[in-house]
């Protein structure tokens, strides 16, 4: 996504840097299956519902594109390996 870890954290709400915070929730839930509220914590004290706001429309997405969807996958797969 080209997006600096400290632009993923911030409030900032540019598109390209709201899709990247919430691909990050995400991954995060999906590889950790942490808790919606410690993901928010995570990100700068995010509620628990912007949190699973942000997965809902991550899974949306996924499943109306599947190249985005794959490149999510892709995304998994690579931090799983390490």
């Amino acid at each position: 996504f080209g997006i600096s870890p400290e632009n993923i954290m911030s409030d900032k709400r540019d598109k390209n840097i709201k899709d990247a915070r919430q691909v990050s929730m995400y991954i995060i839930r999906e590889i950790t299956g942490m808790k919606l509220v410690d993901i928010g914590n995570v990100f700068n004290g995010k509620t628990h519902s912007t949190v699973n706001h942000s997965i809902e429309v991550i899974e949306d997405r996924m499943n109306e594109n599947p190249v985005f969807k794959k490149t999510v996958e892709d995304i998994i797969k690579n931090m799983q390996e390490f």
